[in-house]
């Protein structure tokens, strides 16, 4: 039979998402930061939805410069627990496994997630608070953003690649969900299953194109914080007023 704990859990669940319809049925306007969230709330009953991507806060500055060691390329991941899935179904773990064996210089570098390297040029950094992250995500030289293509990941937003790029790092990101439509204008490549080990290796072995792809992100990050799209706020909000006006 269904253990009990199983039972616990899926009423938790579905009251849940009795609490989200409810909410959905109340407001006036409501935001997501993924269209695939957005057709989730459209069927549980929103009448209006729009999409507002997550930006960057005036807190994730870079303060400090990392030092750096000239002849070291280091590959970073800010990497939650929910990450443990995508660590595992594309190989991750044999990938930096592989590249550091190969590559003296190279080093992998998590901050949360333990990835289970027993190699001399892994090092873990626990969680940060979020107004030091990007201060640890500068000493990256590379930052990934590896995604298996599950629907919880296609509801994800890009601000991982917006950390990145805002902190000076060339990236490397799945074709899935919010990053699909990003690539070298942003700061960074996509990556299709099977190529990681390929696409780190050129990359790693590159340092000018590391140099552009940095650049070019500096760039996209400066116009992607929530200073910078006041306006779109504002427009959802007056949008709000409106509809509860008219009803």
């Amino acid at each position: 039979g269904i253990s009990h704990s199983t039972k616990q859990g899926a009423l938790k669940a579905q009251r849940a998402r009795a609490g989200i319809r409810r909410m959905l049925e109340l407001a006036h306007v409501v935001t997501t930061t993924s269209p695939a969230l957005a057709e989730q709330y459209c069927a549980w009953g929103a009448a209006r939805v729009r999409v507002v991507d997550n930006f960057l806060p005036a807190r994730y500055a870079v303060s400090t410069s990392p030092p750096r060691e000239d002849h070291t390329v280091t590959i970073g991941w800010t990497v939650g627990a929910e990450h443990r899935h995508d660590l595992l179904a594309l190989g991750m773990r044999e990938t930096l496994k592989d590249l550091l064996a190969a590559y003296a210089h190279v080093r992998v570098v998590s901050i949360g997630l333990d990835l289970g390297l027993s190699c001399a040029g892994y090092r873990r950094q626990g969680l940060v608070q979020y107004g030091e992250l990007a201060d640890h995500v500068a000493g990256f030289d590379i930052g990934i953003a590896p995604l298996d293509d599950i629907p919880f990941n296609r509801a994800r937003s890009s601000v991982k690649l917006k950390e990145y790029a805002a902190a000076g790092v060339s990236w490397l990101a799945s074709p899935i969900g919010p990053y699909a439509a990003l690539g070298e204008r942003q700061g960074g490549r996509l990556v299709p299953d099977g190529a990681w080990y390929r696409e780190l290796e050129r990359l790693v072995l590159d340092a000018r194109a590391r140099g552009k792809l940095a650049k070019r992100g500096r760039k996209w990050a400066a116009g992607q914080t929530v200073a910078a799209n006041l306006a779109v706020w504002e427009d959802v909000l007056a949008e709000a007023v409106e509809v509860a006006r008219g009803s």
